[in-house]
């Protein structure tokens, strides 16, 4: 039968399971790319801000227990924060300063005052962020130096404040407040860029072998059954080496070889009847 020249060419299967592959390992690298690269800043002030407020909620359901200094102190060494807790007159009432660059023990009474007024009465939690003067302040320049020296902005940390109202043990109001440190992430995130990119390398490499593998392995019995296929038409099947390595593939094979049989005789069926009509019509005219 010929094919007509206006038919349109479907891709070859393996072509389409190396491209399958090819688009999955791709949107896997992409994302890794972006968790770890693009997004990672922001993420890693979704999880402070995250942790810090678990500390909060730790804190004001543990403050009628004895222990509750205890608590903060773990608490403040585990999260890398320091935890405030005044009473209505913004007197301390515990305390736990275990961190550099603490904003809220280096507040003065003023300064308090104002932040313990900003926090909502309705029992939301106030979150600030704010930016710590580098180390060396003003007199670092980058651009007096050569090489790979770091930037100014890079020596920036910012400071976490995390604020809310709570209820003291003899049922008055108090404040607590939490403080802790963001650092950058530059040599972080240069260091993963590096490993990505090797990542990146050995897995493209990996995954093009493993999709050749693949491809070729996957398809081996479907190209061969359909290859075989085409003697269909004259009643002739034969299962191909590798046309029974899936059980899809055996039933189908089998079901060809059935249809192989049935097409076989019904060549003969017709090859006897023309025969048949053949001596008939010469019978009476002999």
């Amino acid at each position: 039968m010929r094919k007509n020249p206006k038919e349109k060419k479907h891709p070859r299967i393996r072509r389409r399971v190396f491209a399958y592959l090819a688009a999955f390992v791709a949107f896997v690298l992409a994302l890794l790319w972006l968790m770890q690269i693009v997004w990672l800043d922001d993420f890693y002030r979704w999880d402070k801000t995250r942790q810090i407020t678990q500390a909060a909620d730790a804190v004001e359901s543990n403050i009628g227990n004895e222990q509750l200094s205890a608590l903060i102190d773990r608490l403040a060494q585990q999260n890398d924060v320091c935890i405030l807790l005044l009473d209505s007159d913004k007197h301390v009432f515990l305390s736990s300063d275990d961190i550099h660059y603490c904003l809220i023990h280096r507040m003065s009474s003023r300064d308090l005052s104002f932040w313990c007024s900003m926090i909502p009465e309705n029992g939301d939690t106030l979150t600030e962020l704010f930016n710590i003067a580098p180390f060396g302040g003003d007199q670092y320049n980058s651009h007096q130096f050569r090489g790979n020296v770091p930037k100014m902005e890079d020596d920036k940390k910012q400071s976490l404040l995390c604020a809310r109202r709570v209820t003291l043990p003899d049922g008055t109001g108090g404040y607590l407040l939490l403080n802790s440190i963001i650092t950058p992430l530059d040599s972080t995130v240069a260091t993963l860029r590096t490993q990505l990119m090797l990542i990146t390398i050995i897995v493209l490499l990996g995954a093009t072998v493993l999709a050749m593998l693949i491809s070729r392995k996957v398809t081996r019995s479907i190209v061969e059954t359909s290859e075989a296929a085409h003697s269909l038409s004259r009643g002739q099947y034969e299962i191909p080496p590798h046309g029974c390595e899936y059980r899809e593939m055996a039933e189908l094979n089998d079901t060809l070889v059935y249809a192989a049989k049935e097409l076989s005789q019904v060549e003969n069926l017709q090859h006897e009847l023309i025969a048949n009509i053949s001596h008939d019509l010469r019978t009476p005219l002999t």
